[in-house]
């Protein structure tokens, strides 16, 4: 069945002045070196020791899980999350100021893509899925990969992207409403493809709840460095969106019906106009 959609994220709120600092040639720098360690981070050596027990008690209920449907709804949830807040970014277009929030929110996603690959390269915990006797093949596949549980770069990187994107909007903007639509959808987007990483076996529970913690403090610190202590505080509304919105995404990810021999596949493009920002779907089941 084919089929396309349009995922909105925000209407149009306008941008107003903010202290956003962005020294461009040190935070490309920093941006382009964070992916090159990222980057060499496939390359290091991985412990594929096994492991005696696992972090949480938790953990057990979810080892052997495995879902190729879930982590392919999962790796689309990702890019709609990843990509969403680069468009609310550039909502005014390609003036000097969306261009500075693009650059923070790139170098954003950049710190975290590298933290996370160094640290699942040297932890080596084996993923849940490679307890399971049919993902034999799965594993025989890419062993390496099988070892790269610890910590979720699925979650850690939706939720710098959620709140890294909604911190760096709502610095921008004064609609209160549109400001805690933004955290709200991007928190539940986070919060679901986390929760699917589990599903799918790629993932323990202890994995991305570490990753949606290590993801938020990155979203949070690399922006607020920029902000030079000019941070505007978040409204109530706010604050009860990012308390709320994770879990509820989780929870509707949870009881997501997702058949066996789903062969979902699907694109996600950012798209900018004059009077809005979001993200298009298109694909196929």
């Amino acid at each position: 069945m084919r089929w396309a959609a349009i995922v909105v994220l925000l209407a149009a709120a306008p941008a107003s002045a903010q202290p956003l600092r962005a020294r461009w040639p040190a935070d490309a720098a920093v941006t382009a070196g964070a992916l090159v360690v990222a980057g060499l981070a496939m390359r290091i050596p991985v412990n594929e020791a096994p492991w005696v027990r696992e972090l949480l008690p938790v953990d057990e209920r979810v080892k052997l899980n495995f879902s190729p449907p879930a982590a392919r709804f999962s790796d689309a949830l990702a890019a709609v999350t990843v990509l969403g807040p680069l468009a609310l970014q550039l909502r005014s277009g390609f003036d000097e100021a969306g261009g500075a929030r693009a650059l923070i929110y790139g170098e954003t996603i950049a710190a975290n893509l590298a933290l996370n690959g160094v640290t699942k390269a040297l932890v080596g915990r084996p993923r849940p899925y490679s307890y399971n006797a049919a993902a034999r093949a799965a594993v025989e596949r890419d062993p390496r990969d099988a070892h790269l549980s610890f910590y979720s770069g699925h979650a850690s990187t939706t939720f710098a992207a959620a709140v890294g994107g909604a911190y760096l909007f709502s610095q921008s903007s004064d609609d209160p409403v549109a400001r805690t639509a933004v955290w709200a959808s991007s928190l539940m987007l986070a919060g679901a493809t986390s929760n699917l990483r589990v599903r799918a076996g790629k993932h323990f529970y202890s994995d991305v709840l570490a990753g949606a913690a290590i993801g938020t403090g990155v979203g949070v610190l690399v922006p607020a460095l920029h902000l030079q202590g000019q941070a505007r505080p978040l409204l109530p509304a706010e604050w009860i969106a990012i308390g709320t919105a994770p879990l509820a995404g989780a929870l509707l990810s949870q009881v997501l019906p997702l058949p066996e021999r789903s062969s979902l596949q699907a694109r996600a493009v950012p798209w900018v106009t004059g009077k809005g920002a979001g993200v298009m779907v298109a694909g196929a089941f």
